[in-house]
């Protein structure tokens, strides 16, 4: 397979690296910073459609991608409107591990503080 400058040999053994895909720059601005309005339809314009594994325009796309999509930020919604978040650890001392999924070898530390 001929990937622009790049020939992969048949039989070769290839990895995604999910947790850079997702932080790519080119394919997407400021993947860092928390926008939940970043995949709606006036916004998808900036990122390619294929850079978020899991809501990307695949052929078989997540079938409850809008059902997942509206439960979500339901959630969020309720927690935003109700507590402060406040993070626990400084980000220079989070650890991500990659695995089956990206995750954390310890918990990730997030203060809830009620608003009311």
């Amino acid at each position: 397979m001929q990937l622009k400058n790049d020939l992969i040999p048949a039989g070769s053994i290839c990895n995604i690296s999910i947790h850079n895909l997702h932080r790519t720059p080119e394919f997407c601005p400021n993947l860092d910073v928390f926008n939940p309005g970043r995949f709606l339809p006036e916004n998808i314009k900036e990122c390619n459609l294929y850079s978020y594994i899991p809501f990307s325009a695949r052929p078989k796309n997540y079938i409850g991608q809008k059902f997942a999509l509206l439960r979500l930020k339901i959630l969020i919604a309720y927690i935003l409107h109700n507590f402060y978040l406040k993070p626990v650890d400084k980000l220079d001392d989070v650890k991500m591990i990659g695995d089956f999924i990206l995750g954390s070898p310890k918990p990730l530390r997030v203060k809830f503080i009620s608003i009311k």
